[in-house]
C-alpha cells in the first residue's frame, strides 16, 4: 500500500529523472471559474486523466489519497466542496474508491460581506495513480463573479450530481455485529459507502435475499462494536446511479 510518504518519495524521483521529465503528464488538474448564486459563488477542481490512471474519494479505501481543497481570500467566510459519487476500483489487491477519466469537484463560497466579484486563493492536493503515484499539487488565483464565465456550465452540472445529505435516506438501520455492520434498507440500491472515521475501513455491501438487507466487512482487525452508538455519514446509490448521503447511528 502506498501511504503519502512513498507518493512524495516516488514524485522527488521522477522529479530528478531526465527520462521521466520529458514524458508528457498524464493528467490534467485545474481550477475554473463558476458564477455568482445569490449571496454565494461557485469554482470547482477540474481533473482529467488518462485511460488507467484514477484519483481518489474523501474516502480511498485500502489506499491512496483524498483530495484536499482550501480556499483564502480576505472575503471568504465559509466553502464547501462536493464530491460527486465515487467508483469501486482496483489497486492490485486492494479496494479503491475514486474516479477514473475525469471527475469535478464543485467548490461553493460564502461571503462575509455582499460583493458581486470575490477574489480568491484556491489551493489543492490530489493523488494521481497508475502503477505508481504522482502527487499533484495546484494553486490558482480567481475572481469569481464575471458574466459568461467559460467554465460556468462545467460547475454547475457537476454540482447538480454531488450526492445531497437528507434527513430520511434509503437505510433504515445499521447493527454493529460480530463481523462486521448488518443493515436494512427502506428500498433497493446498488451500492452503499459508509465512512466510519480513519480507524475503520467499510468495505463494499454484500446483499442479501431481495437486496434489501445485507452485511459490510471491515478491513483488518477492528471491531464493529466499537462503532455502537456513533453517527456515520452513508452515501447511497440507486440503479440509475443518483446519490444521497444521510447520517445515521450504529445501533
Amino acid at each position: 500500500m502506498l501511504n503519502r510518504r512513498n507518493i512524495i518519495a516516488l514524485a522527488l524521483l521522477a522529479a530528478i529523472s531526465p527520462s521521466k521529465a520529458a514524458q508528457p503528464l498524464p493528467y490534467n488538474v485545474r481550477f475554473v471559474a463558476g458564477q455568482k448564486q445569490g449571496d454565494t459563488f461557485t469554482a470547482a477542481l477540474h481533473v482529467k486523466m488518462d485511460d488507467g490512471w484514477k484519483t481518489y474519494w474523501r474516502v480511498p479505501g485500502g489506499g491512496g489519497v483524498p483530495p484536499q481543497i482550501d480556499v483564502v481570500g480576505e472575503n471568504v467566510k465559509s466553502f464547501i466542496v462536493g464530491m460527486p459519487v465515487p467508483q469501486r476500483l482496483k489497486a492490485g489487491e486492494e479496494e479503491i474508491n475514486g474516479y477514473k477519466h475525469e471527475v469535478v469537484f464543485p467548490i461553493t463560497i460564502q461571503t462575509k460581506n455582499s460583493n458581486p466579484e470575490l477574489k480568491v486563493n484556491l489551493s489543492a492536493f490530489i493523488g494521481v495513480c497508475d502503477e505508481v503515484c504522482i502527487p499533484v499539487p495546484v494553486n490558482a488565483e480567481l475572481l469569481l463573479g464575471l458574466p459568461n464565465s467559460s467554465d460556468a456550465a462545467l460547475v454547475m452540472r457537476a454540482a447538480k450530481i454531488v450526492p445531497k445529505l437528507v434527513e430520511q435516506g434509503p437505510v433504515e438501520s445499521i447493527i454493529a455485529t460480530q463481523s462486521g455492520l448488518s443493515f436494512k434498507l427502506k428500498t433497493a440500491l446498488s451500492d452503499i459507502f459508509v465512512e466510519a472515521g480513519d480507524l475503520h475501513y467499510v468495505r463494499r455491501p454484500e446483499f442479501v435475499g431481495d437486496r434489501l438487507q445485507g452485511n459490510l466487512g471491515l478491513a483488518g482487525n477492528k471491531s464493529a462494536f466499537d462503532l455502537k452508538g456513533k453517527t456515520l455519514r452513508i452515501t447511497t446509490i440507486n440503479a440509475n446511479g443518483v446519490g444521497l448521503e444521510q447520517m445515521l447511528v450504529v445501533q
